[in-house]
């Protein structure tokens, strides 16, 4: 089963049941809040943007069931899917309160052999592994133009102690599949950004072994500053970094 239909399976009878309060689709974040309380975030992928519209129709969907955006979990527009990554979050706020803490960078166990692969490029990352001294890091991200996609594939084909760094957004453009495909088994994956879905059971099903991504803590000044334009140096503000190990 692809991890689209295994995330409704899973969330779709609490979305049935829970309730929209506020949404925002911002041109950095998309934002879902639950009548009672849970709120969620996800980046804005705007891929396939040919003109103003986004939905097909003028629906309210606040004040509406919530299984009413999770469905977006499969829609080929992608700034609607992140839509559905957003309630997504929403309705798994709850079961964060007890995780772990923490940067990804606290997380890496990197030593001298470690060999980086990085998907989406995080500049405050590539900074820490860095000066942490490792074997060699690659970084691909074809939004920024960094890195080639036959080069980065053939190193890491070879390599002996790979980690790889995945951004979250590979689940909202559908390349997260086809990226799990060509890499080593023995790959360490660490899924990284504010749109990661802190699930350990579902993530540990697909080789996942860390998850970072962010809890909102002020659902009222992360929503403010995603109407605002804000992106992820504003509303980390609001929200605390949080990363699970899962295997």
């Amino acid at each position: 089963m692809n991890i689209y239909k295994r995330l409704y399976e899973k969330y779709r009878k609490d979305a049935e049941k829970s309730i929209i309060e506020s949404i925002v689709v911002g041109v950095g974040y998309c934002f879902v809040k639950l009548t009672d309380g849970r709120s969620g975030i996800a980046y804005s992928y705007f891929e396939y943007k040919k003109g103003c519209t986004f939905f097909g129709d003028n629906t309210d969907f606040e004040g509406l069931a919530a299984i009413n955006l999770l469905k977006f979990l499969e829609n080929t527009n992608t700034l609607v899917k992140s839509l559905g990554f957003a309630c997504l979050n929403a309705l798994n706020d709850a079961n964060l309160t007890s995780q772990e803490n923490g940067d990804i960078v606290n997380f890496l166990d990197l030593n001298p052999s470690s060999e980086i692969f990085m998907i989406g490029f995080f500049g405050p990352i590539v900074n820490f592994i860095k000066k942490a001294g490792v074997k060699s890091i690659s970084i691909l991200d074809k939004s920024k133009k960094v890195g080639d996609s036959d080069d980065f594939y053939a190193e890491f084909a070879n390599a002996e102690n790979p980690v790889l760094l995945l951004t979250s957004t590979s689940l909202l453009n559908d390349t997260f599949h086809g990226i799990l495909e060509k890499i080593p088994k023995n790959t360490k994956i660490c899924m990284v950004g504010p749109s990661t879905v802190m699930d350990t059971e579902i993530m540990k099903e697909y080789g996942i072994n860390v998850l970072s991504g962010m809890k909102v803590i002020d659902a009222e000044g992360v929503q403010k500053a995603i109407k605002l334009g804000g992106g992820t140096p504003i509303i980390k503000e609001y929200c605390s970094k949080l990363t699970i190990k899962v295997v």
